[in-house]
C-alpha cells in the first residue's frame, strides 16, 4: 500500500514538472496587442442594418441574441484595453465579490452625473450600434463587469432610467443568462427563458423584457447543456428537446452539428441524449446604454 502511495506521489510530482506553466500576459504584452490591432479594430465591418427579427428569442418577444458580433481580434483588442486601465478605474463590490469599470459618468436617479466622453475603444462600439440601427440613440454609458467563475448577479431589471434598451457585449467565458417573470418564479426555478451567452455575442433586450422581466446569472462554476436530438433521413440535425432557448444560434450548436453528422455510429431517426458541461472562466460583460443627462431632465 505504501509503495503504491509513494509511486502515486512521485508520478504527480513528475506531472507537475512536465506540465507547461500557463504564462499570464504582462502589461507590455497587452500594450503590444493594442498597438498591433488598433488599426484593424472593428474596421472590417460592412455598414449593416440588422434585421433584429431574425435574432428574436422564441419565448420573449423583445430579447435578441446575435452571435459572433465582433471578431476574435476585436475581442483581443478590447480585452487588452480593459486590463491596461489604471487600478483606480476598477470599483470593487464587496457584497458580490465582483469588480467593475464605469465609463461615461455616474448614473443617478436624476440622470447621468459627472459625465465624461467614452474612450475611443468604447466610442467606436457606440457608433457602430447606432450606424447599424441596433440602437436608436447613440449610447453614452458603459458598465463593464468582471465575473470570475462561480460569480453571478441576482435577478433584477435595468429600468426605468435608461433609454429603454440594454445592449450587452460579452468577452471571455460562456454563461447561462436566465429570465424570470417575477421574483416568485425565480424562487421556484420557473424559467421564462435560458440563453447560452457566448463570447463575442451581443444580447439585446427592450420594452417588456427591459421594464418587467427579471434577468440574472446564477453563481455557478458549471452550466449543464442538455440536448435531445436525432439525425433526419436527409442528414440534418433535429433538436427535439433542450434547456437552452437560443441553442440553434450558438457556436456550441454548430460544433455539435458538425460532430454528430460526421459520426458513423449515429443512426438516422434514433433519438440521442447528451449533457455537456460548460465550465465557466472569467467573463467580461459590457453593458452599453444611453442615459439621459441630468441637465436634460
Amino acid at each position: 500500500m505504501l509503495t503504491k502511495l509513494l509511486s502515486k506521489v512521485k508520478q504527480e510530482k513528475q506531472q507537475k514538472v512536465e506540465s507547461p506553466v500557463k504564462k499570464e500576459n504582462t502589461e507590455d504584452d497587452k500594450k503590444a496587442v493594442i498597438e498591433k490591432l488598433k488599426d484593424v479594430y472593428l474596421s472590417s465591418r460592412p455598414n449593416l442594418s440588422w434585421d433584429l427579427e431574425k435574432y428574436k428569442m422564441p419565448k420573449i418577444d423583445t430579447v435578441y441574441y446575435i452571435p459572433n458580433f465582433i471578431t476574435e481580434e476585436d475581442a483581443q483588442y478590447l480585452n487588452a484595453q480593459i486590463y491596461t486601465q489604471p487600478k483606480e478605474r476598477w470599483y470593487h463590490l464587496a457584497h458580490s465579490n465582483r469588480r467593475l469599470q464605469k465609463w461615461g459618468g455616474d448614473v443617478t436617479k436624476d440622470g447621468l452625473d459627472n459625465q465624461e466622453p467614452l474612450p475611443d475603444w468604447l466610442e467606436k462600439i457606440s457608433e457602430i450600434l447606432q450606424n447599424e440601427h441596433i440602437t436608436q440613440k447613440k449610447t453614452n454609458h458603459v458598465l463593464l463587469n468582471e465575473y470570475e467563475a462561480g460569480i453571478g448577479i441576482m435577478p433584477h431589471t435595468d429600468g426605468p432610467l435608461y433609454h429603454p434598451y440594454v445592449v450587452i457585449l460579452s468577452l471571455g467565458s460562456s454563461i447561462f443568462f436566465e429570465f424570470f417573470k417575477n421574483y416568485q418564479a425565480y424562487k421556484s426555478s420557473d424559467y421564462l427563458c435560458t440563453l447560452l451567452v457566448e463570447p463575442r455575442s451581443l444580447l439585446i433586450f427592450t420594452d417588456k423584457a427591459y421594464h418587467e422581466v427579471l434577468h440574472c446569472i446564477e453563481d455557478n462554476k458549471i452550466d449543464f447543456i442538455q440536448v435531445h436530438y436525432k439525425v433526419t433521413e436527409d442528414n440534418k440535425l433535429e433538436v427535439t428537446h433542450t434547456n437552452v432557448d437560443n441553442l440553434m444560434q450558438t457556436n456550441y450548436f454548430k460544433k455539435l452539428e458538425e460532430e454528430v453528422l460526421k459520426d458513423p455510429k449515429i443512426e438516422k431517426g434514433v433519438e440521442y441524449k447528451r449533457v455537456d458541461e460548460n465550465k465557466r472562466e472569467t467573463r467580461i460583460s459590457l453593458t452599453i446604454r444611453y442615459v439621459p443627462e441630468m441637465n436634460n431632465k
